[in-house]
């Protein structure tokens, strides 16, 4: 039936409009019409992003590495410069300070201003002060100087704290550690100060420092120190019992307390004497040489002793 050729009307038009389009919706073709083909993107342009960051840390890279080496040469030259004048220095004042007629104050001072700002821990003054022969050996000299004056002046714990400052390394180290052998073991020093000297070395060697003149890191020397420690602690708790025994004696209690509460657990008669002291405190049946008066003596001087080993309070 052939197709109508007149003009439609309103309604044939909109009739027509509801009718789907055959083409409408299909992919494109290729040129023959057969395959579709897809949307492409636009290829990459130029590297990518790490790779262009990566050349740039290169180049920068390579143009501040000249620069920087540079400033780390004019820094450590002026570091050197900085540590060679404050060696010369320190040089100077040592030579000062070993001269015989400074006073033992001044030299003490300078000692203790140096040891402030100069450590050998790490590094002697020979490594430090390369620019300079013999300088720890100076160092040592004036600490050995600085031990003479204390010694003299009888202060022989500040005398063994010098001494133990000075290193192995010192011409006349032997001498150094039989000073200190003498003092620990021969009758050189009262036992007053003979237990400072051990105290002051036990502590010395606690510390980061040592002392390597007497130095436990030979067990020997720690064993005879230990050792030395007790005969001395022996010897002074029988001192203390004799003293005691005398004021009782004389009837002063109150000293009697005041000797037998210095002696330690240690002591052979120690029970000994708590049980003097307990009889002292309970005592009932009074007499001529110990009365209440005396009693009371005993007990306000044990409540006043805040440290009495013997004590049965």
């Amino acid at each position: 039936m052939a197709g109508k050729n007149y003009p439609l009307s309103d309604e044939e038009r909109r009739q027509m409009d509801k009718i789907p389009n055959k083409y409408q919706n299909l992919p494109e073709t290729n040129n023959n019409h057969k395959t579709p083909v897809p949307e492409q993107n636009d290829p990459p342009q130029g590297p990518n992003q790490i790779s262009k960051f990566l050349s740039l840390l290169m180049v920068v890279s390579i143009i501040l590495a000249p620069i920087m080496f540079t400033f780390y040469r004019i820094i450590s030259s002026e570091n050197s410069e900085v540590v060679q004048n404050g060696c010369n220095s320190l040089l100077e004042k040592i030579d000062r300070a070993l001269e015989d007629e400074i006073d033992k104050e001044e030299r003490s001072l300078f000692i203790e201003k140096i040891n402030s700002e100069w450590y050998r821990e790490e590094q002697n003054l020979d490594e430090q002060c390369s620019n300079i022969d013999g300088f720890d050996e100076k160092y040592n000299q004036l600490f050995w100087k600085s031990s003479l004056d204390q010694i003299s002046s009888q202060e022989y714990e500040e005398a063994t704290k010098t001494l133990c400052k000075i290193t192995n390394r010192y011409e006349d180290f032997s001498e150094v550690e039989n000073t200190l052998k003498e003092w620990i073991f021969n009758n050189t020093l009262s036992n007053k100060n003979k237990e400072k000297v051990i105290e002051t070395l036990i502590q010395q060697n606690q510390s980061p420092n040592d002392c390597p003149a007497y130095s436990f890191n030979n067990e020997q020397n720690k064993n005879l120190l230990d050792q030395q420690k007790k005969l001395l602690s022996g010897q002074k708790n029988l001192q203390y019992d004799q003293e005691a025994r005398n004021h009782v004696d004389e009837y002063r209690y109150e000293k009697a307390v005041e000797s037998y509460c210095k002696i330690t657990e240690g002591y052979a008669s120690f029970d000994n004497i708590r049980k003097q002291l307990k009889e002292w405190l309970f005592e009932d049946n009074y007499s001529n040489s110990f009365n209440y008066d005396d009693q009371q003596k005993v007990m306000e001087k044990l409540k006043e002793l805040k440290e009495c080993p013997a004590s049965p309070l």
